[in-house]
């Protein structure tokens, strides 16, 4: 019963924050020459109508699609002299110091060299996210490739003119091997067009 639970609680926290990240509206620049799509929130068009990103903010997350283009969320744009862009490619490399993955189709792309913080513990605030003026995710530890984020708090305000704003705060948790076959076996009961997404 654990282990259903275990899969349910991925599978829901995989959703709830890629639909957080995706409830906001962009305008999709489609770059024929390198096959991708940039998603740029709100009115912006380029990366300079973004804010510039503040230290150990994530800039952009890749998805890699299934026999699509795949798609760059753009959140704000690097200030370093010496980095032009926000990095925007797939990278199989794990050991790339501007990644973290999200889950196994999706990474979170940074300014600065992220893998230079403290690896990060399993209760301890991993990552905050918050739409208050601007979408952003601030990172506060190294999660490394083979962990899961886990919600750790989340709470909203409302507004007198109808809107919402939201702060989450996820922790990034070691995947057992137990859960890891649990994940797996779910995996064939449900068909394999169905993807947990969330064991690399």
């Amino acid at each position: 019963m654990s282990a259903v639970y275990f899969t349910l609680m991925v599978v829901f926290l995989a959703y709830y924050f890629v639909q957080l990240i995706t409830c906001v509206k962009y305008t999709a620049i489609t770059s024929k020459l390198d096959n991708i799509v940039f998603l740029y929130p709100g009115e912006a068009r380029s990366e300079r109508d973004l804010r510039n990103c503040s230290l150990n903010d994530v800039c952009g997350v890749v998805h890699k699609r299934f026999w699509l283009a795949p798609t760059v969320e753009r959140l704000c744009r690097c200030n370093d002299k010496d980095k032009e862009d926000c990095p925007w490619y797939w990278n199989d490399d794990y050991s790339d110091p501007y990644t973290m993955y999200l889950d196994s189709r999706s990474q979170l792309k940074f300014c600065n060299q992220i893998s230079d913080l403290a690896k990060c513990s399993p209760r301890e605030k991993a990552l905050e996210v918050t739409d208050e003026e601007h979408l952003v995710a601030t990172a506060h530890c190294y999660c490394p490739p083979y962990n899961y984020w886990a919600l750790g708090r989340h709470f909203s305000t409302h507004h007198h003119n109808s809107s919402v704003f939201t702060f989450d705060s996820y922790r990034c948790k070691p995947v057992s091997t137990q859960n890891v076959l649990y994940s797996i076996r779910w995996k064939v009961v449900l068909g394999a067009s169905f993807s947990i997404g969330m064991v690399l």
